[in-house]
């Protein structure tokens, strides 16, 4: 048996990018690998019902203005990020068990977009004080609720449709407008950084930037090639030659390397954004995370969560024995842990800034990455 797409599920998508993503969802039966290669039917059965209880916890977690529980400077990005969990297992806003409370929270996150078409609900007018700080700054924000909103658009013809296309056209605007093109120093040229009032851009503030750009373009908006392509060559700086991993920053501009697993993962994915998955750069970076393994449950350079998410995308746009190997040690690793409320607790410093919601979101997404129902997300 092979993995399938629910047959249940039933999205539309607008006619600009209709055949895009209908020859992406075509070829996957070509790509996926069958059953008994990576997990067990038993497994599978296990990690449906593990997200079913994630979701109903998640749900349980809306506020009543359609937000999902987390600290003000992680708005809208972690409501975005908790509907792509229920995207992600074919649930849409407007339909099925949990359409209302999705409808609830696409307007939350359109209510947080201000005038020039930043998606944030906290905008700071200084650069960060120290490290603490970097998380409440905007970028985030905008870069993660447009990916959001440009795959609902994708996905789904609701009463939002004309409200989500103005949004996610002003969002492409703003994130234009705001790539670091005019630098002293040409390695930062095309890549984001946290805020306006931050120069110095990294590795992953610019992947969520490059994600939200390929999936607008492919859901039909009008998207230049040549941000995305600044944007591609900034990740290809961000490469570590000799080990093949990805660093925060160019390499050539921090002695001290910060390669990491949610980095490469990064890496991989920006890569395969741009039809790179099969490159020696990608392959030598699935390469070293199948060296690296994540061995246990608990705190990682980079946050476990999002290391279960970034590396479980970029591992499934290589497919073949990336994947085969890699994506069962997400899957032991996750089912393990999930506790009995159906979430998965925040561990570490990092997954502890924003709670369990986010760090539920990020399970969730990351198990689901074999059900290809989020486009951005497909080969």
């Amino acid at each position: 048996m092979m993995r399938q797409i629910r047959a249940d599920v039933s999205f539309s998508v607008k006619a600009a990018a209709a055949s895009l993503l209908i020859c992406t969802m075509s070829a996957v039966a070509e790509l996926e690998v069958p059953q008994n290669e990576i997990l067990a039917e038993a497994q599978w059965e296990q990690l449906d019902a593990a997200v079913n209880r994630a979701l109903a916890w998640l749900a349980s977690r809306q506020k009543q203005d359609g937000s999902f529980a987390a600290p003000l400077q992680g708005q809208p990005a972690i409501t975005s990020l908790s509907v792509m969990a229920f995207l992600s297992s074919g649930h849409l806003p407007g339909q099925g068990p949990y359409g209302a409370q999705l409808n609830l929270a696409v307007d939350f996150m359109l209510g947080s977009q201000r005038k020039d078409g930043l998606i944030a609900r906290i905008q700071h007018s200084r650069p960060p004080r120290s490290s603490q700080d970097d998380f409440q700054l905007s970028h985030y924000n905008h870069g993660i609720t447009g990916v959001c909103l440009s795959e609902i658009y994708a996905m789904n013809e609701t009463s939002t449709d004309q409200r989500v296309e103005k949004a996610v056209v002003d969002a492409v605007e703003f994130i234009r407008s705001t790539q670091i093109m005019k630098t002293s120093r040409s390695s930062r040229k095309g890549g984001w950084s946290y805020s306006k009032t931050v120069t110095i851009p990294d590795l992953s503030v610019t992947s969520w930037q490059l994600m939200f750009l390929r999936s607008a373009k492919n859901s039909g908006f009008d998207v230049p090639v040549s941000p995305m392509d600044d944007a591609l060559e900034y990740v290809r700086r961000c490469y570590i030659p000799d080990s093949g991993a990805f660093n925060y920053v160019p390499y050539t501009d921090r002695p001290v390397l910060e390669a990491s697993h949610a980095l490469t993962g990064m890496g991989i994915l920006s890569l395969a954004h741009a039809g790179k998955f099969d490159s020696g750069m990608a392959q030598k970076s699935g390469q070293w995370l199948l060296d690296h393994p994540v061995a246990r449950f608990g705190t990682i350079h980079g946050g476990f969560h999002y290391t279960m998410f970034y590396t479980s995308a970029g591992m499934f746009q290589l497919g073949g024995r990336y994947w085969q190997q890699h994506y069962p040690l997400v899957f032991n690793l996750l089912i393990s842990n999930q506790d009995s409320s159906g979430r998965w607790p925040a561990v570490g410093k990092h997954d502890g800034k924003f709670g369990d919601v986010v760090t539920t979101a990020l399970a969730v997404i990351a198990l689901n990455i074999p059900n290809q129902l989020l486009p951005i997300f497909q080969r």
